[in-house]
């Protein structure tokens, strides 16, 4: 029986990573839609994926569904905030990188001409005075 609570698990973590964008209302959508499956789950507690697939639907199926109901002007919204917030986290890892490598460089620079510039060996003279 555990293992068909985790096809249930397994259902929905898969609806749940098919969403392009998870704001307030795909997360109030996934909540009710949850609540279904745990009802059905309650009901039908010996059901495969296979059967909650056929129940419901495929998830890409259901964030489809759920897409062509939304209005499309704050579906276009969400998605121009997601790419621009996909560029943004780029670019600040590219700076992050780039600044990573150029610091690197510079600490090697520095420790090849301390290197270069360092006493290796050092030779003492004693003189003895003769009296």
């Amino acid at each position: 029986m555990f293992k068909k609570r985790n096809d249930f698990d397994q259902y929905l973590k898969n609806v749940r990573i098919s969403f392009p964008v998870f704001h307030k209302a795909e997360r109030r959508f996934f909540q009710d839609f949850s609540a279904n499956v745990r009802e059905y789950q309650a009901i039908h507690p010996m059901s495969t994926l296979s059967d909650l697939e056929g129940e419901f639907g495929r998830p890409k199926d259901i964030i489809m569904d759920y897409f062509y109901n939304m209005n499309s002007s704050s579906y276009l919204l969400y998605m121009k905030r997601a790419r621009y917030l996909r560029i943004i986290t780029g670019a600040v890892i590219v700076f992050l990188l780039f600044s990573a490598v150029a610091e690197s460089y510079l600490y090697f620079t520095m420790y090849k001409e301390w290197a270069a510039t360092k006493v290796t060996t050092e030779q003492s003279v004693i003189y003895y005075l003769d009296d």
